[in-house]
């Protein structure tokens, strides 16, 4: 069988697990005076450990020879040896006790009230095995025990419920929580505590059994009675938040993710609350544990939505509260290291992801009872990580080391997690070229699926087309096709068998990659490449992409939107190989014309996806209702592909007609939108070139597979020239870097510049270049490369490419402007946080609770030049100056628009991991609701809907065009965001800039602006300026090369505002004037 432990890639499954660990082995109700256990949880409470050890030990010695009066006190007996010794001697002196109880004769009451009471420290100290032996121990007692009730031997059923939740063992949970629960139900005078507990615990196994709609009636069932509870306001508002948490989880399922996130925030602040106020320590310390674990779901919720980093500011803010109240080795604790180091990797932070999972695997391998499955997936993590940094027999150690692990832990059953290693294991393997060893890993994956689904399961599926994959990178080209044919005969089958056109319709989506593959291994085994066999794979790899067009259409998750996104790259990069074969083979510029229209569209493809899962994406100039109704008929469309009924068979179509309907009224009524989003991006390439100025030449890198090319523009001819990328990678990250070995960086200066511009230079490029880079280009200013080879930075300023030419960038050949400037009236507007001291102080002041605190906000560095340059610039061009406290998003958003200049000195985020996510970063408004972190953030996804009209956007903040990983991608999401909300051209750095350096360029650029320089020509200038008068490290290019002009190069008119008043006045004096002289005239 399959089970389902946590993915590597995805932790929500055991986060959401262990958050339904619910009250548990709660304390049974005492009703003790200020004299009894009511003053040790008092003085404990307190952290007064020796008057609470006083206060035990005198209440033991009272009744050491009445056993039953002592059922009440292992949980103290162990708590209190916890608090002043080791975990080992409180475990051995609370067990020791027990057992004196059972030499003493104690009842068997008395016995299940003390191995509940027991069960109660094994939970807090994480010894889950031990706690499930005592309350299996605890039944045995009850069932033969007097006096006890319907709702006693509930409780402890239910008690057991729970500790086989915590072991993962959902059916023996369902088990005793249903015994629980008609115990509860047969005891008239049942509390609504426990019975709500019980229809909360039914709940939570439904859920965790795809049982959607019966979880919502369990959680409501639990809702309705906590509300009707009486006794203690605190103690009724734990129980209802233990409700509430896993309703989120359940509103997460049914895909209500902003309603999820709005339930987990306010859980998480009761919890705050009830840890503040309740009385009982047993409880106070469930409480923060559940708090934890939601602020872990809460972590995993951001996940989902593609906030990697909020996500990790949260685990890690988990973790951080975990430690206080957890023992060091427990479970819950080494869990969260392991998932701390999975997030990094998705942020592909890989040192900080080595250093938790390495601290995980120090504390797993110092546990008693070992954890071989969370050791297996922390080794999978290593893996991974050195994969990523390319340390190819560090990953392969890993790799092995954590296999046996899963296997000791899974024996024969296989869950997605392991999978998941088989899976990058034997793809690792075969990019190696370890033939063997990644044929064997991919196919004890597909055994292990083949004898535990059957032959034609949707699962073995994927197995075959991995290992079709695998044959491919290994060169058996043979084999991958014949896999590849294998997958596609048993989805073909499936389809044909499907009971529902949804069925069929869903099968057809898991067919792009599988095209891809046999297309591939085909076009390996060619003898002679011919024109009609090429064409025949495009034909083939078109029918794919039509697959994918539809695929979009319902494709909503970022997990699913990268998934179509890597296939969407891959059968590009293909078709792009197979368009330059027949330029190659025929000559035909239409081939050539064919491969960057490709090209091209990969670029929008990427934007739009990402755009796709983000229904808070809101648009100027588009009405509320026309949104609405767009996602309306998405949901629908995806939401079809899960009906069953054989009625519906035509749902889908129907669904897909009004959606078809819909964009035809878009691409009429609102042309703008729907050419950004929905429009064909493959115009010829020929009209590009009609429009290119004949005095600009246009570069445009591309990748096809791992060979780069310069498809070069000029004089209305176009070449594609073969680039020698081989080791410029390492160049580029050292001529970007803040290095300071001053002859190996002039030395990669000249490489690059032999290796990436030399080539197209005898193409006769003219002076004004336009460059669009592609992958790695985008982290290179071109204008730093060195024509000749140079020994210090002051020769820079005559011997680089800034010297010869005038530079400008693009991310498109669609995007080059072939429009005139538009005309606005107001010159310039400011917006300058300073990030000041005083103003991260009162920030910090301000806010109430720690979980809420942007904590980020508080170590942004101060920018004094920023201010500086916008100030004196305001008062040359008679503009508004947004300073401090007054530079808010909401100014920004309401104010900026209209002007031919917008001047952003802000920090700013470029996200290339999740490039919709890169974000400005303004004052917080600290008169307002300030517990929303994102209250002073203005995300990319955002400025869609802002009016940012404008000549030219000065983004020269900090980080803006930060290279990490998958390069460029910030850069175009930042520039199509700003293209899109009116600015037709941005000034940006392609790396984190100094401040001083920048505001000094920006300074000359905007003199020269004055001067009525174009923006692309004032840019070089402010640049050579800067050269002739810096001196010492100032001149390393990280100091100025960084920024970068993308868009229209026109230049403004910035005289319009400041002098019209004059020039109207002067008109009207010589009106006055020449009639005065006419009156004089006429006089005489």
């Amino acid at each position: 069988m399959i089970t389902s432990k946590q993915h590597i890639r995805l932790p929500m499954h055991y986060i959401c697990v262990w958050c339904l660990i619910l009250l548990g082995h709660a304390s049974i109700a005492q009703q003790d005076t200020l004299t009894g256990t009511a003053l040790v949880d008092h003085l404990l409470l307190k952290e007064e450990v020796a008057k609470a050890r006083k206060v035990v030990f005198t209440y033991i010695a009272q009744y050491e020879n009445t056993p039953d009066s002592l059922s009440n006190m292992p949980y103290y007996i162990g708590k209190l040896a916890r608090l002043e010794g080791t975990l080992e001697k409180s475990l051995r002196q609370m067990e020791d006790f027990v057992t004196q109880m059972e030499t003493n004769g104690a009842t068997n009451k008395s016995l299940y009230l003390a191995k509940i009471n027991m069960s109660q420290f094994y939970d807090e100290v994480g010894e889950v095995g031990k706690s499930l032996k005592v309350t299996e121990e605890a039944l045995q007692h009850i069932l033969k025990a007097e006096n006890v009730t319907k709702s006693d031997i509930g409780k402890v059923k239910y008690n057991l419920g729970v500790s086989y939740i915590s072991l993962d063992n959902l059916p023996k949970a369902k088990l005793f929580f249903k015994k629980a629960l008609l115990d509860y139900e047969s005891y008239p005078q049942i509390d609504n505590k426990k019975l709500s507990d019980g229809y909360n615990a039914m709940g939570a196994v439904m859920w965790m059994s795809s049982k959607l709609d019966s979880a919502a009636y369990y959680y409501d069932k639990a809702s309705v009675i906590i509300k009707d509870a009486s006794g203690d306001a605190i103690e009724n508002l734990y129980y209802a938040t233990v409700i509430q948490s896993n309703v989120s989880l359940l509103e997460h399922s049914q895909g209500h993710l902003s309603k999820a996130l709005e339930v987990q925030n306010e859980v998480i602040h009761n919890y705050e609350k009830v840890i503040a106020e309740i009385q009982s320590p047993d409880v106070k310390i469930k409480a923060q544990r559940f708090q934890a674990r939601a602020i872990s779901n809460l972590s995993t919720f951001y996940n989902e939505m593609g906030n990697l980093t909020r996500a990790n500011e949260l685990i890690r803010y988990s973790y951080a509260k975990k430690k206080v109240f957890l023992e060091p080795t427990d479970d819950d604790v080494i869990s969260t290291l392991v998932q701390i180091g999975q997030s990094e990797i998705s942020l592909k932070s890989f040192e900080d992801a080595k250093s938790h999972i390495q601290d995980a695997l120090v504390l797993l391998k110092g546990k008693v009872e070992r954890l071989p499955y969370w050791e297996a997936t922390a080794y999978h993590g290593m893996a991974e990580i050195y994969v990523g940094q390319h340390k190819k027999d560090s990953a392969l150690y890993f790799f092995d080391k954590a296999a046996p692990l899963y296997e000791e832990s899974l024996g024969a059953n296989i869950d997605a997690s392991y999978l998941s290693y088989l899976e990058n294991k034997s793809q690792f393997e075969a990019a190696l070229k370890r033939h063997e060893t990644a044929e064997k890993t991919a196919i004890k994956a597909y055994d292990y699926v083949l004898r535990n689904t059957g032959e034609e399961s949707m699962i073995l599926s994927k197995q075959m087309l991995n290992l079709s994959e695998v044959y491919l990178k290994s060169d058996q080209y043979k084999k991958a096709s014949l896999w590849s044919y294998k997958a596609d005969s048993l989805l073909q089958k499936k389809k044909t068998l499907a009971s529902t056109n949804a069925d069929s319709i869903k099968i057809d989506f898991n067919r792009p990659l599988l095209i891809l593959l046999n297309t591939k291994s085909r076009y390996q085994q060619l003898e002679n490449v011919s024109e009609q066999p090429l064409l025949a794979f495009v034909e083939e790899l078109e029918m794919a992409v039509t697959i994918l067009e539809r695929r979009k259409t319902i494709t909503f998750t970022p997990a699913d939107i990268d998934q179509l996104l890597s296939e969407y790259k891959q059968i590009n990069m293909f078709l792009k190989q197979l368009f330059f074969d027949l330029y190659t083979i025929t000559g035909h510029d239409k081939y050539l014309s064919s491969l960057m229209s490709i090209h091209e569209s990969g670029v929008y493809n990427r934007i739009r996806a990402k755009l796709n899962y983000r229904n808070i994406v809101t648009f100027s100039n588009i009405p509320i209702t026309v949104l609405e109704r767009e996602k309306k008929l998405k949901k629908s469309l995806s939401s079809t592909l899960s009906i069953t009924e054989t009625d519906n068979v035509m749902s889908f179509f129907e669904a897909e007609k009004k959606w078809n309907t819909f964009k035809d009224s878009l691409k009429e009524k609102y042309p703008k939108y729907y050419k950004m989003r929905y429009a064909t991006i493959q115009a010829p390439i020929e009209e590009v070139v009609k429009n290119i100025s004949a005095s600009v030449s246009v570069v445009r890198y591309v990748f096809i597979q791992e060979q780069l090319y310069a498809f070069v523009i000029h004089n209305g001819i176009q070449d594609l020239i073969p680039i020698d990328f081989k080791g410029l990678d390492l160049a580029i990250a050292n001529v970007t870097s803040n290095q300071f070995d001053e002859r190996k960086i002039l030395e990669d200066l000249h490489l690059l510049y032999s290796k990436l511009w030399k080539p197209i230079e005898d193409k006769g490029i003219h002076n004004e270049v336009v460059i669009i880079p592609d992958g790695l280009l985008f982290n290179l200013s071109f204008e730093m490369l060195t024509t000749s080879q140079v020994d210090t930075y002051e020769e820079l300023a005559n011997a680089s490419l800034l010297r010869n030419h005038t530079i400008s960038y693009n991310y498109s050949l669609h995007t080059l402007s072939t429009t005139d400037s538009k005309i606005l009236t107001n010159s310039f507007i400011a917006f300058t946080p300073e990030f000041s001291k005083d103003m991260k102080e009162s920030y910090r002041v301000a806010i109430k609770d720690s979980l809420d605190m942007d904590k980020a906000y508080l170590t942004l560095l101060p920018q004094p030049f920023s201010v500086d340059i916008a100030k004196n610039y305001n008062q040359v061009f008679k503009g508004d100056h947004y300073l401090n406290k007054k530079a808010t998003k909401q100014l920004f958003v309401e104010s900026a628009g209209e002007h031919k200049i917008i001047h952003i000195g802000t920090h700013a985020e470029s996200n290339n991991v999740t490039p919709e996510l890169s974000r400005l970063i303004f004052a917080k408004p600290i008169d307002e609701d300030i517990s929303d972190e994102n209250d002073n953030s203005l995300y990319m996804y955002e400025i869609y809907n802002c009016n940012l009209s404008s000549n030219l956007a000065i983004l020269t903040a900090c980080e803006t065009g930060k290279p990490t990983y998958q390069a460029g991608e910030g850069m175009i999401s930042l520039a199509h965001a700003f293209n899109y909300a009116g600015s037709e051209s941005i000034l940006t750095s392609l790396w984190k800039i100094d401040e001083q350096s920048s505001a000094i360029i920006v300074g000359y650029f905007y003199d020269n602006l004055a001067e009525g320089m174009s923006k692309d020509e004032a840019l070089r200038q402010a640049k050579l300026t800067y050269l002739e008068t810096s001196q010492g490290r100032t001149l390393h290019p990280s100091y100025w090369a960084g920024l970068a002009l993308i868009g229209n190069t026109s230049p403004l008119d910035l005289t319009t505002s400041s002098l019209s008043g004059l020039w109207w006045l002067c008109g009207i004096l010589i009106i006055i004037a020449v009639l005065f002289l006419l009156k004089s005239y006429t006089k005489k």
